[in-house]
């Protein structure tokens, strides 16, 4: 149990998708079901911080949260990628692959896998 909510473990994905469609605005529970996934993007495992800041793995049973993150990217780092993606984005027949690079470029840590199988075809 977290913050009043407490996991409903399903067998199915059906079970989970009838179960969350049925969740009253006061529920205590949400479903969960585990699966293998094979989509786009996926990782073994998920992290969202680098060694260089400071997670809090005592706060929640199993989330971390960044305490204190490292100093921020120079301004002008920040602006120049928000440029470039907004040029990209206004792009007419921009490909995933140049915004993927573009993020890569900017954040080191980032590492795109690409399986062609996308997560919300599977929703």
């Amino acid at each position: 149990e977290e913050l009043g909510y407490t996991m409903k473990e399903c067998d199915t994905e059906s079970e989970a998708k009838d179960f969350a469609a049925g969740m009253g605005e006061n529920s205590s529970q949400y479903p969960v079901y585990g699966f293998i996934s094979d989509t786009t993007g996926e990782k073994l495992y998920e992290e969202f911080y680098t060694g260089e800041e400071q997670p809090d793995m005592q706060r929640f049973t199993s989330l971390g949260v960044i305490k204190a993150p490292v100093a921020a990217a120079s301004l002008n780092d920040m602006e120049g990628f928000f440029a470039q993606m907004e040029q990209l984005v206004n792009k007419t027949g921009v490909e995933k692959s140049e915004i993927v690079k573009l993020m890569e470029k900017y954040i080191p840590t980032f590492s795109h896998i690409e399986t062609g199988k996308l997560l919300d075809k599977k929703m």
